[in-house]
């Protein structure tokens, strides 16, 4: 036998990848084979189906008769993608039910959780987030923002400057306070939001 978490054949004759996040295993092929359930970590019966043991190698001696079971992730709440809510499983994925006063597909505060919860599969542009208030207790308005992501990490881009096509110095306090610009170009977020993402209540 192999040892535990060693992968020994996938059984549809392609290579397996695992990946692993926080102790939990999400396979990538649907079937593959390990030489006991045990090897399949992060699996559990109501997560997972699995498949009668057979010998994949065909008649053997008893003693020397290996086993596979074949696993398949059908938990989409497995990796906890909800940042500030309940996970509801449902076929093919799963539904954020966000605790009072967040919102978002997965109750997002900001660009950096955006980004852990995508795993790493977010590109810098334009996003919504839920900042919270400063007394944290509830979230504010929604507010559109531009995430840069760059060297494994996102943030919250407050001004951007690249062409001059946005006058920044004929500007009253107002037009400081509340913003200005647009976000697909040159902008300033605003000292208002500033001050909210500076200040939220934890």
């Amino acid at each position: 036998m192999a040892t535990a978490n060693k992968k020994r054949e996938s059984t549809n004759g392609q290579d397996a990848n695992i990946r692993v996040s926080e102790d939990v295993h999400v396979y990538k092929d649907e079937e593959t084979a390990y030489d006991k359930p045990e090897d399949v970590n992060g699996c559990k019966e109501e997560e997972s189906t699995y498949d009668r043991p057979e010998d994949v190698y065909g008649y053997k001696a008893p003693e020397e008769v290996s086993f596979a079971y074949k696993a398949k992730v059908l938990n989409g709440c497995m990796l906890k993608p909800c940042l500030h809510g309940t996970c509801v499983n449902k076929d093919g994925g799963y539904n954020c039910t966000c605790s009072p006063g967040w919102t978002g597909q997965n109750c997002q505060q900001d660009c950096g959780e955006i980004y852990r919860s995508s795993e790493g599969r977010m590109d810098s542009g334009i996003y919504t987030i839920y900042p919270r208030s400063s007394d944290g207790e509830n979230n504010s308005a929604p507010l559109r923002v531009f995430c840069r992501v760059e060297a494994g990490r996102a943030w919250t881009v407050i001004q951007r400057r690249q062409d001059g096509s946005v006058d920044f110095y004929n500007r009253t306090w107002e037009d400081y306070s509340r913003g200005f610009g647009n976000l697909t170009g040159e902008f300033w977020l605003g000292n208002d939001n500033i001050h909210l993402l500076t200040n939220q209540g934890r």
